[in-house]
């Protein structure tokens, strides 16, 4: 569906050093003891997310706003100017950084890798976010290092603010990767972490083009029970029954289909709550 310049792993977080922003360091620190998830809480940021076969991240907060991503596989540290993450670097690596541009909602709008590929070569892409009135991200135009052109996406919602189809281009034509059926009722692990969800959005994006993970609680207001991945892997369809505390899912446990075999994945998630 979409022609790769080589079979690159997808790691991308070439990351240098700039000291003229603000920037936490890289010490690991203790994540606070866990508050547990009553029907008293409303408001719970999310802090740990691990999938059976994907995603295993920690976000930790500094003044209720995150900072460090540990475990993502493209950058680790967050840089804030006036309020926004306009910055994101990879502690390991000194090729380069991702640089966050907002329009006049704070909703961003381009993310921008600026460094060198593997050989040193200098390098610039540049991915462009467009939003509907109800400020939900309706289109996405991809440029990563490992595609050779930049793939266009496009994003369905539902009444609630549920993303229900991830379509990208093909020759001029629009084909559904990956749709959500069903929703419960209850808060996304992301429903207060609007800002890192748009970030993240990409990572949702490609994993649904090149994967079968749904990541489409980055920008949800819901979770999805049942969907449908369909791409170059073939199709997977899932179904899955959360376990709650209070408002927000903990676990998720999957039944998966593909070609005919049925096959079990878990996802789980921890927050830190107020």
């Amino acid at each position: 569906m979409v022609l790769f310049r080589n079979t690159v792993i997808l790691v991308f977080g070439l990351i240098g050093l700039f000291a003229c922003k603000k920037v936490h360091d890289l010490g690991i620190r203790p994540l606070g003891t866990s508050q547990a998830v009553g029907e008293q809480i409303r408001n719970c940021d999310i802090r740990d997310i691990e999938h059976s076969q994907g995603l295993k991240m920690t976000v930790q907060y500094d003044d209720g706003n995150p900072y460090q991503l540990l475990g993502f596989f493209d950058f680790d540290q967050l840089i804030y100017e006036g309020g926004n993450i306009v910055e994101a670097r990879n502690s390991t690596l000194n090729n380069g950084a991702y640089y966050f541009e907002y329009n006049g909602n704070n909703d961003l709008q381009s993310m921008t890798f600026s460094g060198r590929d593997g050989v040193g070569r200098p390098i610039e892409n540049k991915s462009i976010m467009s939003y509907n009135g109800t400020r939900q991200l309706v289109s996405l135009e991809l440029d990563l290092v490992i595609f050779e052109d930049i793939v266009k996406f496009a994003f369905d919602y539902n009444d609630d603010g549920n993303i229900t189809k991830i379509s990208v281009e093909d020759d001029g034509n629009w084909q559904t990767i990956l749709e959500n059926k069903e929703f419960d009722d209850k808060k996304s692990p992301f429903a207060e972490q609007r800002q890192l969800g748009q970030i993240l959005s990409y990572f949702m994006a490609y994993t649904a083009l090149n994967g079968d993970v749904n990541y489409t609680y980055f920008l949800n207001q819901n979770n999805a029970t049942k969907w449908v991945i369909t791409n170059n892997g073939g199709t997977s369809e899932f179904s899955t029954a959360y376990d709650y505390d209070g408002d927000y899912p903990i676990k998720s446990n999957m039944s998966k289909t593909q070609n005919g075999r049925l096959s079990s994945v878990t996802e789980s998630y921890a927050y830190n709550c107020q």
